[in-house]
């Protein structure tokens, strides 16, 4: 099955650390500022922000991937994205996000996940599906990984509850 690769340090049987609330609606965009972009769809494709974005409505599926470079994606409901996430950003929703593809999270520099509802990490099928945390912070109520996973030093994982092959 899957496998885990932790670089840093793991406390094994250390003394349980509350895992802080993070309020979601302090993220959320006034969408009176008109460099706020509003015009995204329920389906994006090679989806690329260098700014703010917000959308809400239907479930948001993004396809061919996210690449972050200094934008913020603030989805009011569930969002699916196809072909991972990368870059330099936030994408903060307020249900369920799941991500899916090969490396399906990598940060050049900072990102940040944060889902109000649950966060799924699922490699591509078929293959050497992995799913790689590297310098990136990551916040649901449930973190599910589905793939070979692998969290270097700066990578941070805040959950009530994390399912996976460790």
């Amino acid at each position: 099955g899957p496998q885990a690769q932790v670089d840093g340090q793991m406390l094994l049987n250390a003394t349980p650390v509350d895992i802080p609330t993070i309020n979601l609606e302090l993220y959320r965009p006034d969408l009176s500022d008109s460099s706020v972009q509003q015009g995204l769809t329920s389906l994006e494709r090679d989806l690329h922000l260098d700014r703010t974005a917000y959308f809400a409505g239907p479930p948001m599926t993004v396809l061919d991937g996210l690449t972050l470079d200094g934008g913020v994606l603030f989805v009011d409901g569930d969002l699916s994205v196809y072909g991972g996430v990368s870059g330099v950003g936030a994408v903060i929703v307020t249900g369920d996000l799941s991500i899916h593809g090969s490396g399906s999270v990598a940060s050049d520099n900072v990102a940040a996940l944060l889902a109000g509802g649950d966060l799924s990490l699922a490699g591509s099928q078929g293959g050497q599906a992995r799913v790689d945390v590297v310098d990136l912070a990551v916040a649901g109520a449930v973190i599910q990984v589905l793939a070979a996973f692998r969290a270097q030093p700066q990578a941070f994982l805040a959950t009530e509850d994390l399912h996976g092959d460790f």
